[in-house]
């Protein structure tokens, strides 16, 4: 989901409030998810949340004939 500027019933807004299920990174959907206080403003969440692991996906297959 890429959140960005948007208007809501005649209001541009900046932002959302999400949960952290609606982030992808819980299943808790229980309430909003609170950020520490001391975080600057338009700091990306990634960094926020110290969330800039590597993933490296890999897709074994298997050719006809072998075991």
């Amino acid at each position: 989901m890429e959140i960005r500027k948007a208007k809501l019933r005649g209001v541009e807004s900046f932002g959302m409030l999400c949960s952290a299920r609606e982030l992808g990174l819980s299943e808790d959907a229980s309430g909003l998810m609170e950020l520490p206080s001391e975080l600057v403003t338009g700091t990306p969440l990634a960094e926020a949340l110290s969330l800039d692991d590597t993933l490296l996906e890999i897709n074994l297959t298997r050719t006809a004939g072998t075991a």
